[in-house]
């Protein structure tokens, strides 16, 4: 979430989402442009699937996304996350990066319903984030391990990682 209008943008192309971010401001902020309707496209096209102002409205959650609520538990199709990664790979010490690399995984498997996706989209190096993804979400017993294919986005710096949840 943070500041980031992807949700927004999602939305308009008829997800329901559920932006989350610690940072109440940001949260707030993002929530205030939904309202004024700030955050629609120039061109709105027919969507049979918009409310009376236009748009889904997106909900916003203040929290931490690495320990989600109980009330979302296998709750999501589809977990889009844009820059997480990031903040989770680096940091002051190598320890407390891999306990947040293992909460993320734990919180994956937790939010997304059995045959859910996972889209990563990030600058971090793809190699690094793979190498994390396999750690916390293939070293799983038999039948239980997800599965990944990586992407080029086009940009430069941004690639793709999908991962499927196991249908289990």
């Amino acid at each position: 979430c943070g500041t980031s209008i992807l949700g927004s943008a999602l939305t308009w192309q008829g997800w329901q989402v559920t932006n989350c971010d610690f940072c109440e401001e940001a949260v707030e902020r993002l929530a205030e442009l939904q309202e004024l309707q700030l955050l629609q496209p120039w061109k709105l096209a027919y969507r049979p699937w918009v409310n009376s102002h236009g748009a889904l409205a997106a909900e916003f959650a203040v929290g931490n996304v690495l320990r989600p609520p109980d009330s979302w538990k296998e709750k999501f199709d589809v977990v889009v996350e844009k820059g997480l990664a990031d903040t989770l790979l680096f940091g002051a010490d190598r320890a407390s990066a891999m306990e947040r690399v293992r909460d993320y995984g734990s919180m994956l498997d937790k939010v997304l319903r059995p045959g859910g996706c996972l889209a990563q989209v990030s600058d971090a190096p793809i190699q690094l984030r793979r190498e994390m993804l396999e750690l916390v979400l293939t070293n799983r017993p038999k039948g239980r391990s997800w599965l990944m294919q990586s992407y080029d986005t086009g940009s430069p710096s941004s690639t793709l990682i999908l991962a499927w949840k196991p249908n289990i």
